[in-house]
């Protein structure tokens, strides 16, 4: 049973977590109301402009919160902001004690909550768990005390014994946000070279024969009437030249690209990477084609991608500038509904895209050709197809619709280390 204001106060931090990721710029921050032992009403802050976790609290306790005790994970603000004071609010329900987890460093509170609580004659108790209280807003504390964001960083977990060696220019950086055993200043370039001279050189066959012995691709269930991502790639990396350059949009199929397609040369993908640059596949598509007329472009996209910037297919049909377009369509915005699937019990919001433009009839509008494929079999045909108008100096637009619950495999959620993946 709860017995002591550490246990309640567990069950207020508990209650803050609730809304992580929602509340910001505001701290996460959750409320107990306890009378008689036993937990009468719990509340915590739901997102930035919304009533405070005291005051959801208080609504649920109501009369009972006369005589009662509340645990808070944070200082009750004093001020008007979007909402009005919970302090205020709190010294007018008639409670007679509140146990306080953290002072709030806000120069706009810094204290003044517990005061108008203490004169309403209230007993404060403050610092209860405050460690704790403190890391669930490490970065709203960083923010107010510093002005400057939060930033995490997990390092070397690979190897708890691991020594870190930090390399760069600029003096100001060194243990800015990582902690470092050793620091070297020059330019990175220069440095590696000189390391590289004096550390001695080693032969790592046996470790790549062990790593190469695992299984290096995700197996899907196959068959002939449903398209996998693996079957989609595995065929266009077949029917195309060694040298095929490659550009991708952003979502699952830039990762099953990578997956599956078995990129042998320099140059070969063109991706954004980790910056979200979705409609960006089209654009490099065309540029690479331009800067490489002799060889074979494919642009690689989603549904949710292409509709960014499929408008460039007018680019690509003026210029006579032959690209092979393959459409990972499952009519949904794949990657945000993996996230929601995996990480948010499946509450899914706004990621799906049943509707147009029919990909076909718009590779149509703009002059050229396309065909939408269910089976190996028709995707062949279309790419043999696309080869055809390409050799015409024409573009192709092949619409692959596959499964909307096809997932990305192994995905290892933020922060977490390489080797935790998350299955479902």
């Amino acid at each position: 049973s709860l017995v002591t204001d550490e246990d309640y106060m567990r069950e207020a931090l508990r209650a803050a977590e609730n809304a992580r990721g929602r509340t910001s710029p505001n701290p996460l921050v959750g409320a107990v109301i306890v009378r008689e032992g036993r937990i009468i009403a719990t509340g915590w802050h739901r997102e930035a402009g919304t009533p405070h976790a005291e005051i959801h609290a208080l609504r649920m306790a109501g009369e009972l919160a006369k005589g009662a005790t509340l645990y808070v994970t944070l200082e009750p603000c004093a001020h008007y902001g979007r909402t009005g004071p919970c302090a205020k609010a709190v010294a007018e329900a008639g409670l007679a004690r509140v146990v306080v987890a953290l002072r709030d460093p806000n120069p706009k509170v810094a204290g003044k909550g517990l005061a108008i609580l203490e004169e309403a004659g209230i007993e404060v108790k403050c610092g209860v768990l405050s460690r704790e209280a403190a890391r669930l807003n490490e970065a709203f504390l960083k923010w107010i005390e510093t002005g400057l964001p939060f930033v995490a960083l997990k390092t070397a977990t690979y190897d708890r014994q691991a020594k870190i060696v930090h390399i760069d220019i600029d003096r100001a950086e060194i243990d800015k946000n990582v902690q470092t055993d050793h620091h070297i200043i020059g330019n990175a370039k220069q440095v590696l070279e000189l390391l590289n001279r004096k550390v001695p050189q080693y032969n790592h066959s046996e470790w790549k024969k062990y790593v190469f012995s695992f299984p290096t691709e995700t197996e899907y269930d196959e068959n002939e009437y449903v398209l996998t991502p693996k079957q989609i790639l595995s065929t266009i990396s077949r029917l195309s030249p060694e040298d095929t350059i490659v550009a991708t949009d952003v979502g699952q199929h830039q990762m099953w690209a990578i997956q599956h397609f078995h990129f042998d040369y320099p140059g070969q993908l063109l991706t954004s990477g980790g910056f979200g640059a979705m409609g960006f596949g089209l654009g490099a598509a065309i540029g690479a084609k331009v800067g490489n007329p002799d060889k074979h472009v494919i642009h690689i996209t989603g549904d949710g991608s292409f509709r960014m910037n499929c408008n460039e297919l007018a680019t690509e049909e003026f210029y006579k500038l032959p690209i092979l377009t393959f459409v990972f369509n499952n009519h949904r915005l794949g990657m945000v509904r993996q996230w929601q699937e995996l990480t948010y019990d499946k509450r899914f919001f706004m990621t799906t895209t049943e509707r147009g433009p029919d990909f076909v009839k718009l590779a149509e509008a703009y002059g050229l050709k396309g065909a939408q494929v269910h089976t190996v079999e028709e995707l062949e045909a279309a790419i043999q197809e696309g080869m055809a108008e390409a050799k015409q100096g024409r573009g192709y637009v092949v619409d692959c619709i596959i499964q909307e619950g096809e997932l990305v495999r192994p995905m290892v959620s933020g922060g977490m280390h390489i080797t935790e993946f998350l299955v479902n």
